[in-house]
């Protein structure tokens, strides 16, 4: 009797384990967390829409430099870093279990010297008579699964340089990132991952902490660690205002000025501070202007080239902060679209 009994007990204990999941899934359904599929939403209601396509300019005015290079040194004034940058995002595939995305942009980088400083030395002569371009493509994969969980990653290739070389190995980067996130409740989602990018003048690959909460109807939190907190107040769905701190950093790969034989890496990496402003001027089209500091934490030669065998050729910068000013236009989904 008791191994004839075995299998009932077996398939009661599947039945109610498939009863609970599915009370469970529609709970989950319930509270918008899933589907009516079962697969998991990760976006929270109530966060603005996501750009599609942005066009935006920064300033950043009146920077002291103090440079060492081949042994001596110098010190000027950048007058301006002037930064334009367009990215455009398309949807390829769009379905409840997996959405993919396909992302392109293109910025250039321009360093304007005061005049009696333009031409002090090689390197500010190189930087202020020389427009930094960079082309890149991402690719943005969101996988849902079924319940409350949900893998997300990025990968992103890009050419960055004063790209006067008709090669490109030495201007290609590239940053990968995978994050395993789970919608905690309706009002939250966290995720931990890895991240693997250039900065700092070296190869990272470092871990990341992502989360995103709604406070109240007007208030939300959004970090993805270490490279950006953004808290975010919205009076009214056409009005939005955000502070942000975001870590940031541009690459220099020069093969003219400096020396024409070697190219010297230049790696600059800064945190932006801003206060920025939203504001919606028709169904899918925003503008904003954002104001704050930049505080340059390195701007420096690469120590991982092999330029750097000789320290004489040693780069190094040392900035000052200074205040930025962006202003800027995108494009959202149109609200009939989401509907």
């Amino acid at each position: 009797m008791r191994k004839r009994g075995l299998p009932i007990i077996i398939l009661l204990t599947m039945f109610s384990q498939w009863i609970y999941s599915q009370s469970q899934m529609d709970l989950l359904h319930q509270a918008g967390i899933c589907d009516d599929e079962g697969y998991c939403i990760p976006s929270l209601q109530g966060l603005p829409r996501s750009k599609g396509v942005s066009l935006n300019y920064t300033t950043i005015r009146n920077q002291n430099i103090n440079t060492e290079y081949a042994n001596e040194r110098y010190s000027g004034l950048v007058e301006e870093i002037s930064i334009f940058e367009f990215k455009a995002r398309i949807p390829i595939l769009m379905r409840n279990n997996l959405k993919i995305i396909l992302g392109g942009d293109y910025s250039t980088y321009d360093f304007g010297f005061a005049k009696q400083n333009a031409n002090r030395n090689l390197v500010y002569e190189t930087l202020n008579n020389t427009r930094y371009r960079s082309f890149g493509t991402t690719l943005y994969v969101l996988k849902p699964l079924k319940g409350n969980k949900y893998v997300f990653s990025r990968f992103k290739a890009q050419l960055t340089g004063d790209l006067l070389n008709e090669g490109i190995d030495d201007y290609f980067k590239s940053t990968f990132s995978i994050l395993y996130g789970i919608r905690a409740s309706t009002n939250m989602t966290w995720g931990v991952g890895l991240n693997y990018r250039y900065a700092l003048g070296r190869h990272l690959v470092f871990p990341t902490l992502a989360y995103s909460q709604i406070l109240s109807k007007k208030w939300s939190l959004e970090t993805y660690l270490p490279v950006n907190v953004t808290l975010r107040y919205m009076p009214s769905s056409k009005n939005i205002f955000e502070l942000r701190n975001r870590l940031a950093g541009e690459n220099f790969n020069i093969n003219s000025g400096i020396r024409r034989d070697n190219n010297i890496f230049l790696n600059k990496t800064d945190i932006y501070s801003t206060i920025v402003y939203e504001r919606e001027v028709h169904d899918f089209v925003w503008v904003f202007l954002a104001a704050g500091r930049q505080f340059n934490i390195d701007f420096d030669s690469s120590k991982n080239t092999t330029v750097q065998g000789n320290s004489s050729l040693r780069v190094t910068n040392d900035l000052t902060n200074a205040f930025l000013f962006e202003i800027g236009i995108f494009l959202v989904p149109p609200k009939k679209w989401l509907n």
